[in-house]
């Protein structure tokens, strides 16, 4: 198995142990094609589908160098049990794909397929493929679109109104990432690691992993 070590994938709290050598997000539009009377086929662009995701890796029933251990799943069954709780109770669950550089993915899935199996080829490990769908709130209103632009508004409502720098609080939104922050506030992404260096203690050893409703202050 081929595997990759550039990117984390949380789904909440849990880090998958194996990377999957790959991963597949499906962007679609739809796109409806009608017949117009004195020009033929027309098609007629609509609005953008929500994401799929595939994930395929295994869990791990040996140690092996590569694997990003998690202090509560500890066994291969662990983790199976658990993924089966997130869809057999229809839960939702927040993914998040990151490397070093960027959040890649930070948003709402439901799992909507979850296969496994076990063989005497695999030698213990579990072989796996989760299917998420990306998932929208029924009332939901506000487009990220929008969301960046109302942030960045307020962004320059703070220094037309010449507050301090240190007194800025930002609540995390849906799909944010310290870098988009970053570009939002100042102009200049590369100064997420400042907000991240400020809020270690809040945000933690992961400056990727962060979640809507947290409170940073921006230095």
């Amino acid at each position: 198995m081929i595997i990759n070590k550039e990117f984390e994938i949380y789904l909440d709290n849990l880090l998958l142990p194996i990377n999957p050598a790959k991963y597949e997000i499906k962007n679609e539009i739809n796109v409806e094609t009608i017949e117009s009377a004195g020009i033929g086929d027309v098609n007629v662009i609509g609005y953008e589908k929500l994401k799929t995701i595939n994930l395929e890796s295994f869990f791990p029933c040996r140690f092996h160098t590569f694997i990003r251990y998690n202090r509560v799943y500890t066994t291969a069954e662990a983790y199976i049990n658990h993924i089966l709780d997130i869809f057999t109770n229809k839960k939702i669950v927040r993914l998040i794909i990151a490397n070093n550089i960027q959040t890649i993915i930070n948003k709402e899935f439901i799992i909507s397929k979850f296969e496994y199996s076990e063989s005497y080829e695999d030698n213990g490990d579990i072989p796996y493929l989760i299917e998420l769908k990306e998932y929208v709130y029924m009332n939901s209103t506000t487009t990220e679109s929008e969301e960046y632009t109302q942030n960045f508004t307020r962004c320059e409502d703070y220094h037309d109104q010449n507050e301090s720098i240190f007194e800025q609080k930002y609540t995390v939104k849906s799909g944010d990432y310290l870098i988009k922050i970053a570009r939002t506030h100042y102009g200049d992404a590369n100064k997420w690691t400042d907000i991240y260096n400020y809020n270690k203690e809040t945000i933690g050893a992961n400056p990727h992993l962060i979640f809507p409703g947290q409170i940073l202050i921006l230095p």
